[in-house]
């Protein structure tokens, strides 16, 4: 059983705490297990993820001296390509092959290097709560203790070379502070019962609630409603369910700009994201799953307008599966399994939703979201899809017979809706 590291006071808090992790429950790691067993989809999924983690441990072990630099630098100047990093000091365009060095192109290659740590360091978090293999726990561990040791002597910093309260320390905007933040807690917390005592005091103290704090100075006293927004509190969220501290988890959901305004406020009736455009629609969702699967494996309830962003892409789905031009995301391929991962995690947890089983059965072999979450066999006919009036988002998606596919055979959107 998982134990909190940090004690409040709160018995309850702590019981249910020490019962699950922010990635997988005891009883879930064992399904995972066996599904690697036993299903050759799963199996391929855990092949390549552990090979892929093997592969990249030397270069991922490499924690930078100083945080990084803002993702929109690092492409060419004539071709819009991004870049490659070839060096710590030389960065090229794989079209034109035009060499940059200096700011911003070496900071940038940094936040890479960032986002690549944290996103190896759940990975190693998930493998480790699968396999017991202590390898992944070793790999964690080296990595939070490296920055343990280098987190101190980064500075806050903005996109602009300024030192904005919505800077970052590890990045250069508390947006991609999250992002990176989320990551690290779910491989901290799955292996914190690896750790000696000092070591989990060292983390938690030098990294993981310096930076919760600073997500918190991002939004105090904000009453925006954001996708930066719900990543900054959903990062808060797991710090707190990964170190056991309440006020934390309270603050993520009830806090001025926290993730129970966020979803009052920002998902439409039709369960549309109110930013009208489906590329912040999907973002959003993956800064929410996260803390609600955590809230969830702790017996914690998930709110039903979760459920409805979900729902809402397939209610606008046209012909040849694809979503109708919304906000600056413009007409996206959305066909049944699309969002996979997610899908397969969110028809788990709404189980007689058959449209999400649906849309999730049909999702690619060997990806993370059948290998973690199951594939419901007998799901792959998608239900025949009728005409639908989206009035929150201001959609009317007309749509008249099937195709073999699955996809409505004629469509037409009408698009009524405020501006987003």
């Amino acid at each position: 059983m998982k134990r909190c590291v940090v004690l409040l006071g709160a018995a309850l808090f702590d019981a249910v705490c020490s019962a699950s992790g922010l990635l997988l429950t005891p009883e879930q790691s064992v399904a995972v297990a066996q599904r690697v067993r036993t299903e050759s989809d799963a199996h391929v999924w855990w092949t390549n993820l552990t090979a892929r983690l093997a592969t990249d441990r030397v270069e991922a072990s490499r924690v930078p001296l100083k945080g990084g630099q803002w993702w929109n630098y690092y492409f060419c100047k004539d071709c819009n390509r991004q870049l490659v990093t070839e060096s710590d000091a030389r960065h090229v365009c794989p079209k034109c092959a035009r060499a940059y060095s200096g700011w911003p192109y070496d900071d940038a290659a940094l936040l890479l290097r960032h986002m690549k740590l944290a996103s190896d360091v759940r990975d190693a978090g998930l493998a480790f709560l699968v396999s017991h293999d202590g390898r992944f726990a070793a790999y964690v561990r080296d990595v939070l203790l490296s920055y343990a040791e280098r987190y101190p002597k980064y500075e806050l910093h903005d996109n602009w070379k300024g030192k904005s309260h919505l800077g970052g320390i590890v990045t250069s905007q508390a947006l991609d502070d999250a992002t990176w933040l989320i990551g690290i807690a779910s491989g901290y917390d799955a292996v914190a019962d690896t750790l000696a005592t000092e070591e989990r005091e060292r983390i938690v103290g030098v990294v993981l609630r310096p930076e919760a704090e600073l997500l918190k100075g991002a939004d105090r006293g904000s009453t925006r409603v954001g996708n930066h927004e719900c990543w900054h509190a959903a990062a808060v969220g797991l710090v707190g369910y990964a170190t056991g501290d309440a006020a934390l988890v309270s603050h993520a959901e009830k806090s001025s700009a926290g993730l129970d305004f966020q979803l009052e406020k920002g998902v439409l009736a039709d369960g549309a994201w109110f930013e009208l455009a489906w590329g912040y629609h999907f973002y959003t969702i993956q800064a929410l799953m996260p803390f609600y699967r955590a809230k969830r494996n702790r017996g914690g309830n998930v709110p039903e307008a979760l459920h409805r962003m979900f729902r809402a892409p397939i209610a606008q789905v046209m012909s040849g599966w694809r979503l109708p031009a919304n906000g600056d995301t413009g007409a996206i391929p959305f066909a049944p399994g699309s969002y996979g991962d997610l899908y397969a995690e969110a028809a788990s947890w709404w189980t007689e939703d058959r449209a999400l089983a649906a849309w999730a059965a049909a999702a690619p072999k060997g990806t993370a979201g059948p290998a973690l979450w199951g594939r419901r066999t007998g799901m792959e006919r998608f239900p025949r899809l009728a005409s639908k009036c989206a009035e929150g988002s201001g959609v009317a998606a007309l749509r008249i017979g099937q195709m073999p596919d699955g996809s409505p055979r004629t469509s037409l959107a009408f698009d009524f809706g405020p501006h987003g």
